[in-house]
């Protein structure tokens, strides 16, 4: 019974953690040709009220590929997001949505990285 009490305060003095995805969105323009974007930030998904891809297109006029060239989004016939990676036990900001690597600390069994 003390073992049972004992685990039950570990885990409640343990943080909450989440996961963070990362994309890479892969679109095609009106002239067929598909074009890919790598560098998204890592994204908290337990923040949003809708997907990754539905908070990202919000108010975005243009897409850019890996080659920093820009498309209007009258452009554009299909956009895919792909999630290429996870991160698992991170200890979330409030309320943050986008994390930055150097933003991203880890808990792992009782030490933050």
């Amino acid at each position: 019974m003390l073992k049972e009490l004992f685990n039950k305060i570990k885990k409640f003095a343990e943080p909450e953690t989440t996961t963070l995805l990362r994309h890479q969105i892969r679109f095609t323009t009106v002239d067929g040709k598909e074009h890919l974007f790598t560098g998204c930030a890592w994204v908290d998904p337990n923040v949003l009220r809708c997907t990754c891809a539905e908070y990202y297109l919000i108010g975005q006029k243009f897409l850019q590929d890996d080659d920093a060239v820009q498309y209007p989004m009258e452009n554009i016939l299909s956009i895919k997001f792909e999630p290429v990676d996870y991160k698992e036990n991170v200890i979330p900001n409030r309320y943050q949505v986008y994390y930055q690597e150097k933003e991203i600390k880890i808990y792992e069994k009782g030490v933050d990285k």
